[in-house]
């Protein structure tokens, strides 16, 4: 009797272990859908809606109903607010209004491509599929396969994301230095060098026999 009561304690101990167990995978499901967490492949492409255009590189989608926001894989663009950009990013640009305003020209760049457009997005396996600020990182394309970061980088509105590893990186870094190399979009000052005048004297007389200073301005 003793003997097939303790089977049947076993039985209902275990029980109960598997029904929490049960019970908290679904509890985690639930929780990783409310917070729209989604697996991806690498090398796949995911069809994609884009609701809104943050800026030059980033942008809130949709995917199968489920909304997340998209930063994406292997470029920068200018920050539009002149403070949020660093001396160094873009080579020796140091004029921080001057990357604020090609921000705001990326910022519209991307919005005129891509904003309540269908796209296309893939993940790289070199790659996290997100950044410390839980956003997507992946790569973007045009509904006909264009590559748009490559886009962005071509056409002088973004670098490439030198500091993180992905597959495309040598590709892209081959298209900035063309872009440079052409001096498209904001490298149009980039390699030249800035110097800093300063006023010492103000000569107010031009000197010379007539009294008119226009005739002796050269």
């Amino acid at each position: 009797m003793r003997y097939y009561l303790i089977i049947t304690i076993v039985f209902l101990l275990l029980g109960c272990v598997s029904r929490d167990a049960h019970i908290q995978k679904t509890v985690s499901e639930t929780s990783e859908e409310e917070h729209g967490y989604h697996e991806f492949k690498p090398g796949k492409k995911y069809s994609a809606f884009v609701i809104r255009v943050i800026d030059g590189d980033t942008a809130d989608i949709r995917i199968s109903e489920k909304h997340f926001r998209l930063r994406f894989l292997g470029v920068d663009t200018p920050e539009i607010k002149p403070e949020m950009n660093r001396k160094g990013e873009y080579d020796n640009i140091t004029d921080m209004l001057y990357l604020a305003a090609w921000g705001r020209r990326a910022s519209y760049f991307t919005r005129k491509w891509l904003e309540k457009r269908e796209i296309e997005i893939e993940f790289d396996e070199l790659s996290p599929q997100r950044d410390i600020y839980d956003r997507l990182l992946a790569y973007v394309y045009l509904i006909n396969g264009t590559d748009f970061c490559e886009m962005l980088i071509r056409s002088g509105y973004a670098r490439v994301y030198t500091e993180a590893t992905f597959r495309k990186r040598d590709d892209y870094i081959r298209e900035e230095t063309l872009a440079r190399k052409n001096r498209s979009g904001l490298w149009k000052i980039s390699g030249r060098k800035e110097y800093t005048v300063r006023i010492v004297k103000v000569n107010y007389d031009a000197g010379g026999p007539s009294a008119d200073d226009t005739e002796m301005l050269n």
